[in-house]
């Protein structure tokens, strides 16, 4: 067993958006306005982009890939306490051509 290397959240999180620009230099997100309710925010969001680079190992330059999804958060005492975020990653892997799914 090799060495364990240790990561902070902010490290993971710039490996792995470095590797979504990576794959997809023209990535867009949109947001829609947020929905405030109370101590409750929620919003809905698209991401669109072209592959260029390896995408979880794969690459299938060209392909065009979109995913939309929605994030739901609560507050409490001015901070975050919770968050929710809702999108379907599988649908973006197949037209991506990392997932493979057999005909039934």
């Amino acid at each position: 067993m090799g060495d364990a290397e240790s990561y902070t959240l902010t490290s993971l999180a710039i490996l792995l958006l470095n590797g979504w620009f990576e794959a997809f230099p023209d990535m867009k997100f949109t947001w829609s306005r947020p929905l405030i309710d109370g101590d409750r925010a929620a919003f809905f969001w698209a991401l669109s982009g072209t592959i260029k680079g390896p995408f979880f190992g794969v690459k299938v330059p060209g392909t065009r890939v979109e995913m939309s999804g929605a994030a739901i958060y609560t507050f409490r005492d001015g901070q975050l306490a919770f968050a929710q975020h809702l999108f379907d990653f599988s649908a973006l892997l197949m037209k991506a051509g990392v997932l493979k799914v057999k005909p039934t």
